[in-house]
């Protein structure tokens, strides 16, 4: 399904998006936002998270749809979506879940958690919304399990259910609710797991203190198969690719560069251009992500001291070559991509870049819900009015589907 629905776009945690995006693109809309700090994107609807309300814009005009306050420093990390369009989201200090509807913003369902679940980590599987210690089921909010086991800080849904986990020294995997234990592994290096692709868990691993590299452990057996000589922070993954940040250097002299490897084979494929220089103290780039064809990332540049701006750039995924990229004034927090867009959540606004023929599209739209409904449809909306007056019933309002069709 089409659409950016958990912080890194799904629960392996990949970065990755299905939708096809070609450059070059043009900005198809940029709408101010107050503070936003995330957003996800679906069902043709962005939902940002802002410090004390949630907005649903629209995905074609950047126009807001619906909006309600939520909790001060809301953040998404507390937040996901089912393949339904319904979302949930914590608030921490009420210890209250709440779904909302996608489209239209109303609420579904609240339910009260246990003070004590933490929620660190939203997963969705089988019907449930999986938080710490208490699994809902999706539709009703009802509490279908309230014992969980769950001890990991990081979920990751693999397979039929499967939920990947770890704990201080160790890496393991339980099927279904928690309820049966299929491996563990002790890890004699601290391992973080980062995102899980294909049948690889891919973690930073630490060997040495301050010496970091890349880790791959078999999500069948829990055996590590694999490591990578690189020293890695934000990373994704796509079609046997994984991209990371690296650091290179120390100091002020350190720069950030972006590398490829071919996850079945371990070779090499590219580096990248430097990123940025830390001795310039500019503002890191965002975590890459990837689409079929290429890589996107933002990062901040000094222009002109104190002027900066901000750079998204489209590597191609299997050359490294910059394809594309353009500038925008803002400092960039979050990337993700859906229905062929890439957005950009920033400070104070949030940006939505895509192909032209898209933004045709979207004008189109706008100018067909703004119509007014053609003369016979007001006639039968007339008739039919009068005839439920006389009945003394209520009936549901004219309605407009997404081709302007009047139903």
């Amino acid at each position: 399904m089409d659409g950016w629905f958990r912080e890194r776009g799904d629960d392996q945690k990949q970065g990755a998006s299905l939708t096809a995006i070609q450059p070059p693109l043009v900005c198809l809309w940029k709408r101010k936002v107050s503070a936003p700090n995330y957003a996800l994107a679906a069902f043709g609807r962005v939902v940002v998270a802002a410090d004390s309300e949630m907005a649903g814009l629209d995905l074609g005009s950047g126009e807001i749809i619906w909006s309600f306050p939520s909790e001060k420093r809301l953040g998404f990390e507390y937040s996901a979506l089912s393949g339904d369009p319904y979302g949930v989201y914590f608030k921490p200090k009420k210890a209250v879940a709440v779904s909302w509807d996608w489209q239209s913003g109303k609420a579904c369902w609240k339910t009260q958690l246990p003070k004590n679940d933490a929620a660190a980590d939203i997963a969705v599987a089988n019907g449930y919304w999986i938080f710490d210690k208490i699994a809902l089921d999706t539709r009703t909010g009802r509490i279908i399990k309230d014992d969980l086991k769950r001890e990991g800080a990081k979920l990751f849904i693999w397979g039929d259910g499967f939920v990947i986990g770890h704990n201080e020294d160790f890496l393991f995997r339980k099927e279904g609710l928690f309820e049966s234990l299929s491996w563990k592994t002790r890890t004699p290096y601290r391992t973080l797991p980062e995102l899980i692709h294909k049948d690889l868990l891919v973690s930073r691993v630490e060997p040495k203190e301050s010496d970091w590299c890349v880790g791959l452990h078999n999500v069948s057996t829990g055996k590590m198969v694999g490591s990578l000589d690189v020293h890695p922070y934000r990373m994704c993954a796509s079609d046997g690719v994984l991209v990371t940040e690296a650091a290179h250097g120390k100091g002020a002299n350190t720069i950030t560069k972006l590398h490829a490897f071919n996850l079945q084979s371990g070779k090499k494929l590219w580096d990248g251009e430097h990123v940025y220089k830390h001795e310039y103290n500019l503002c890191g780039p965002t975590d890459p992500i990837a689409t079929p064809s290429h890589i996107w990332y933002c990062y901040t540049r000094f222009v002109k001291d104190p002027k900066q701006e901000t750079v998204l750039v489209a590597l191609d995924k299997y050359s490294g070559k910059v394809a594309w990229q353009t500038t925008f004034p803002d400092w960039p927090l979050k990337l993700l991509a859906a229905e062929h867009r890439i957005i950009v959540v920033a400070v104070g606004a949030v940006y939505c870049f895509g192909a032209k023929s898209l933004a045709a599209t979207a004008a189109t739209q706008r100018s067909v819900a703004a119509a007014k409904p053609p003369p016979e449809i007001e006639k039968r909306e007339a008739r039919l009015d009068a005839a439920t007056k006389a009945r003394k019933v209520s009936r549901a309002p004219i309605r407009q589907n997404k081709l302007g069709e009047y139903t």
